[in-house]
């Protein structure tokens, strides 16, 4: 590889902030909403021109592992907000209208008295001793600098984390799978259940609110979702009718009459940190996209009429980096259900591992699990925290934390340690977990 040297320069400071969030996802919109909430000024950086990330972006519509007695505090605020509207259904995947999320965030945020500056990516981090002092911000006004007294790196991919010496592990390529939803309308509900019911042996069970497939379709607002067509996509690959390298398609329901979310590309091999690995993932992604299409329209009773609406406006990645912080959470940890002294979020997701290669690893829990502190904080910087996906945790434990309800969990909590040591003047780490766990149960969310 070659290299030049970029000269040198001085750039303008864009603000000075008590708390800085990085990554508009549930994670960092969770984090800047609960420090703005609590007084402290804070501002959240996007890349997107929207908030929500993977939900809005991704398209990632439905939220497995919606469990009311257990994912408590802001994120069950967004949820009976979204149902009041009319744009949720409530249960286990909770199929949503990722619009009516991005109004809704957008409207949370401003309330919360945050700062919010989309289409702007991090680029490189100011250091002083053990500690980051501001961010370099690249967009349409150039080159910036925020500085910080506290950071929350909720990039999904651990961007701060990594410029600013962090350690962590990394997803290995074949290991990980990258996904493009997409959403259709035109479907006749009725008939595609009726199908599925014919054709039992073609589909995971359903039964209870757990199970991949769920068919309640008479109710007010339908909750349906279907995982399978097992023996329909092998028979179809195997005559060359089908660009699909695993044998499942999924698919929700969603709020609005006819519409239904597509979960079944599955693109191996590219390295999610890499940009041309990314660029020809997306390339890969959409020839399966509509490959899929094609074989439900053709093939699917129900999806005759249906037509292609829209597809996320950027590749879903379920595993980057993961940060190795001041404690790691782990399987034991997750399938033992530990106690943990720190806890700030509980969660009851199932896991959900996509790799290596077509594999696919979906196990339920016995019982919710904690998530520790320890686990957000950062071992190197002092006053940088992490939440969402890319949290200290093992690869088993990621694919069952990386949910929705347990992004928003971790993002609650670590934008309530950043805004505490703000305001207190306290490193992260020095923050007493009593103090932390107060507010969070002040906040509604539970601990045990």
């Amino acid at each position: 590889m070659e290299w030049t040297n970029i000269p040198a320069r001085r750039i303008p400071i864009y603000s000075k902030n008590e708390v800085v969030v990085v990554g508009g996802g549930v994670a960092g919109l969770s984090a800047a909403v609960a420090s703005g909430r609590l007084g402290v000024k804070t501002i959240l950086v996007e890349q997107g021109n929207c908030l929500g990330g993977t939900v809005t972006r991704g398209l990632v519509t439905t939220w497995m592992g919606v469990e009311p007695e257990v994912n408590k505090g802001f994120f069950m605020e967004v949820l009976r907000a979204m149902k009041a509207s009319g744009d949720l259904i409530e249960g286990f995947h909770s199929p949503n209208d990722p619009e009516a999320f991005k109004l809704l965030a957008l409207d949370v945020v401003q309330k919360a008295g945050v700062e919010l500056l989309l289409y702007t990516t991090v680029i490189d981090v100011l250091l002083e001793k053990h500690k980051l002092s501001g961010i370099v911000i690249a967009n349409k006004s150039g080159l910036e600098a925020i500085m910080g007294e506290v950071f929350v790196d909720a990039s999904g991919d651990a961007d701060v984390a990594a410029l600013a010496g962090e350690a962590f592990e990394k997803a290995i390529p074949g290991e990980n799978a990258l996904t493009i939803p997409y959403r259709i309308g035109g479907v006749d509900i009725h008939k595609a259940v009726s199908f599925v019911k014919e054709n039992p042996d073609d589909f995971y069970a359903w039964g209870s609110p757990q199970d991949l497939t769920i068919l309640e379709p008479n109710r007010d607002k339908p909750l349906v979702s279907i995982v399978g067509f097992k023996g329909m996509i092998k028979k179809a690959r195997d005559e060359g009718e089908l660009c699909l390298p695993h044998e499942v398609i999924a698919l929700k329901f969603l709020p609005a009459k006819g519409m239904v979310q597509i979960n079944a590309t599955h693109v191996t091999n590219r390295d999610p940190l890499n940009a041309k690995d990314l660029t020809l993932a997306e390339i890969e992604g959409r020839k399966q996209m509509m490959s899929v299409f094609s074989f439900m329209k053709k093939t699917i009773p129900g999806f005759e009429d249906s037509y292609l609406m829209d597809s996320a406006g950027q590749i879903g990645v379920r595993e980057s980096r993961r940060v190795i912080g001041e404690y790691t959470l782990s399987e034991d940890d997750i399938r033992e259900s530990r106690h943990f002294d720190d806890v700030i979020t509980l969660n009851f997701c199932p896991i959900d591992i996509h790799g290596p290669g077509e594999k696919q690893t979906w196990l339920k829990l016995k019982q919710p699990y904690e998530v520790p502190y320890r686990s957000l904080q950062a071992k190197v910087n002092e006053n940088l925290l992490i939440a969402g996906r890319c949290i200290s945790a093992d690869r088993v434990a990621q694919g069952t934390i990386r949910s929705v309800p347990g992004c928003f969990g971790t993002g609650q909590a670590a934008g309530v340690a950043a805004a505490l040591s703000a305001r207190e003047k306290k490193s992260p780490k020095n923050l007493p977990i009593g103090d932390l766990q107060s507010e969070l149960k002040r906040q509604g969310v539970r601990l045990s």
